[in-house]
């Protein structure tokens, strides 16, 4: 028996489809009005002028001009490099353009090749969307204005400011399509038309891999687990849904392996209780023309743009309609469908409950967090928000189908209700368009452009990095160093001008133990940076200093390099690797840059230094505990240190610094430190801050973590606390815990040891 949906067959006229034209000439038309001087130039505007989108065009950029491999990129996290899917590359563009790259040179066009790429995803999104909706039943007209609204008003269109293969608006709606195509006939050629587009999909961004697999559970559970007619074996369809998800992924994990041999990313990236969605991304009109009218409805406490989905005004009418009709013409309702008809929409139903979930970080956000950090490759996937858009289709598809589907023996009512809620869809999608197209339209001038003369006079041929200053390194997400955005984009478009690559790095899960080597020569030197060991090349380095943001010993380090030149307020400098011990020793200029007042703990004897000497002598400013603390984490706050504050540190900013031992160690880093202030019972202050954020210098494998806090002039007590519910039952040792006023120098000499502000200088 003939499906009445249309399911039973696909059309070998499918191109022939004149509807499906006439949608793809009416998107065509949108985008040509709202940026088509973008469509025409793409080369000469950036979507996005700093933060992870002008990264992602550097990584491609660099990938496809000066790397020699096509998996690894060494651009950034110079000499270690990364491989190109932690970098934000676009491995299946750039390997492209370098695959042809001898017939074809379009190496200098990828930012055009990127931009081109997003935007001809809102090309095919809407024609997917179309022949969702027509296999639906849809009347064609009715399915071109609601796939332009949705096309339009879906929140992936935020993705084209940076994440730019998860702005590739036909990826899901491709496979809701294929999935539907699929689960009609079970027929072997679709598994192997979605296993190759998933890989295709993948290729670009790992996420989509993850995302197919909640959408294809969905359509699993309704066609195998509530198929009571059982048209089709569970087996077959277990299989088959098994293969689709399994070899692009089998795939995935042998592309990522390949030219990287990194053993310790973080096992838990962070972010996966925060990046999320709540109802609110979902029903609050964030952005509309009309958000205003419902300013009191707004959730007080706001959701993460990750999470934002925003369904649109005219679903969420059509969903109430459906609810009233179904509640009193429930049994009609739901006789009303084919049983095929009936199990896509529960597939649909389904898969988008699953979504929702997902981006809500369910069940854990209902009190079972401490089962999450058992559940250490689940959180794996930080952004778990970016569920909510993957929701989205399905939650649009769903409702409006449905909804016409329920109204169609009212020619009238169909017509009208369609023209009035398309017209609202219509309006809001215009509004997000609006918004996006503004924000894709920064001309890119000579922006990331390796045609600009080299800087200066230098010879880059001499140079085999750049290393600059302030430092940036982020990446592993235990710990990590950040500068100004204009910092960073001056070292990208740099690094394209010269090839020359940088010991900064601004990508996702670099390894730990390469991020602590790469932050030595960011931090406070205690100790000689292990990296500038491991450099197989003798050339002299690049320092790039931005003068006006450096930090101290920053400063002190280019006292010892030549002056090159300075270009656009930069200051360029040269390093020769046979004077790094300069580095080494940055710091002791501070020994003698005043006259210090002098703590010592233990005894009021006199000691040498150098060529002076010290008179030493109590201070009551200081408190000083050299014991070591060793603890266990466990799912709680884990008292410290509760000390009196001492009369002199009130209403000052005091300095709290001590040591941790084996820092390097997964996740320690992300240890939350805790300081309360009391009077009596009564909180007067109150500080908290993740370790790995406040640490200075590297003593071996120890780390100095300091932070500076005001002491209230009320306080008597200071209350020291830590928590890690990541590591629970793994130890935590700390020393030399050492509280003292700013500005107050603290030098003590013990023996040939020296620590001046708790700095080890032995």
């Amino acid at each position: 028996m003939k499906s009445p949906v249309g399911f039973d067959h696909v059309s070998p006229k499918l191109l022939k489809d004149r509807y499906l034209w006439i949608t793809f000439f009416i998107t065509l038309l949108l985008c040509l009005l709202a940026f088509g001087e973008v469509m025409r130039s793409p080369d000469d505007y950036l979507f996005s002028t700093d933060g992870d989108g002008l990264q992602t065009y550097y990584q491609s950029i660099y990938h496809v001009k000066y790397d020699s491999t096509y998996m690894h990129q060494q651009g950034l996290n110079y000499p270690h490099g990364e491989n190109i899917f932690f970098t934000g590359g676009q491995p299946l563009a750039t390997n492209v353009v370098k695959f042809i790259q001898p017939v074809i040179d379009l190496t200098d066009h990828m930012v055009g090749i990127t931009n081109w790429l997003m935007i001809f995803s809102v090309l095919i999104c809407p024609l997917f969307l179309y022949l969702i909706l027509k296999d639906l039943g849809m009347k064609p007209l009715v399915s071109i204005l609601f796939t332009i609204g949705i096309t339009f008003l879906s929140q992936q269109w935020e993705r084209f400011g940076g994440h730019y293969p998860l702005a590739w608006l036909y990826a899901v709606p491709g496979m809701i399509w294929l999935l539907m195509k699929y689960h009609q006939s079970g027929a072997w050629k679709w598994t192997w038309i979605i296993a190759g587009y998933l890989t295709f999909l993948i290729l670009a961004h790992i996420y989509y891999l993850v995302f197919f697999a909640v959408i294809a559970a969905g359509f699993w559970m309704a066609f195998a687990l509530f198929n009571a007619q059982r048209t089709q074996s569970i087996w077959k369809i277990t299989l088959q849904t098994g293969l689709q998800i399994v070899l692009p992924f089998l795939l995935l994990q042998w592309l990522m392996h390949t030219g990287a041999e990194v053993t310790d990313r973080t096992r838990i990236p962070w972010g996966f209780m925060v990046y999320r969605s709540a109802w609110g991304g979902y029903l609050f009109p964030y952005g509309m023309w009309y958000e205003h009218l419902f300013t009191a409805l707004k959730p007080k406490n706001g959701v993460e743009w990750e999470g934002l989905a925003y369904v649109g005004g005219s679903v969420i009418l059509m969903f109430v309609f459906l609810l009233f009709k179904s509640i009193f013409r429930w049994k009609k309702t739901i006789l009303h469908f084919s049983s095929h008809e009936n199990r896509i929409y529960l597939a649909l139903a389904i898969s988008a409950m699953l979504c929702i979930a997902v981006s809500f970080a369910f069940p854990f956000n209902y009190g079972l967090e401490k089962l999450l950090y058992k559940l250490g490759p689940v959180q794996q996937f930080r952004g778990i928000g970016r569920f909510a858009f993957v929701a989205f289709y399905l939650i649009e598809i769903g409702v409006i189908g449905m909804f016409f589907r329920l109204f169609r023996e009212s020619k009238y009512t169909t017509w009208i209700l369609a023209s009035l809620f398309a017209l609202l869809m219509l309006s809001e999608a215009g509004t997000r368009l609006h918004r996006a197209a503004a924000g894709m339209r920064h001309e890119r001038g000579m922006m990331l452009r390796n045609t600009q003369p080299l800087p200066g006079a230098i010879d880059v041929s001499s140079y085999q990095a750049i290393l600059p200053f302030p430092f940036f390194h982020i990446g592993s997400e235990n710990v990590g160093a950040d500068a100004p955005s204009s910092m960073k984009n001056f070292v990208y478009d740099l690094s394209l001008r010269t090839g020359l690559p940088s010991f900064a790095a601004s990508m996702s899960r670099t390894s730990i133990s390469q991020s602590f080597d790469q932050l030595a020569l960011a931090q406070e030197v205690m100790q000689m940076p292990d990296v500038l060991y491991r450099l197989d090349d003798d050339k002299a380095i690049l320092v790039v200093c931005d003068t006006q943001t450096m930090l101290p010993h920053q400063k002190e380090l280019i006292k010892h390099c030549p002056h090159l030149f300075d270009e656009n307020g930069y200051a360029f400098y040269r390093l020769e690797l046979d004077e790094r011990m300069v580095m080494h020793n940055a710091y002791e200029w501070v020994l003698l840059k005043h006259q210090l007042e002098l703590i010592e703990m233990d005894t009021d004897e006199l000691y040498p230094a150098g060529e002076q000497t010290w008179t030493v002598q109590k201070d009551a400013d200081v408190y000083r505990e050299d014991s070591l603390y060793e603890s266990t984490f466990e799912f709680h706050w884990m008292r410290w240190k509760e000390l009196d504050v001492k009369p002199t540190w009130r209403g000052r900013d005091v300095v709290i610094s001590f040591y941790v031992e084996n820092f390097r160690q997964d996740l320690l880093p992300r240890t939350v430190l805790e300081v309360v202030q009391k009077q009596g019972e009564k909180t007067t202050g109150y500080f908290t801050e993740f370790i790995g954020k406040r640490f200075v210098a590297m003593h071996g494998q120890d780390a100095l973590i300091e932070c500076t806090i005001p002491v209230d002039s009320t306080s008597e007590k200071l209350v020291l606390s830590f928590e890690n519910k990541l590591i629970t039952g793994q130890q935590i040792r700390c020393r030399d815990l050492q509280i003292c006023p700013e500005g107050v120098d603290c030098l003590i000499l013990r023996g040939e040891k020296r620590f001046l502000n708790n700095r080890n200088y032995q």
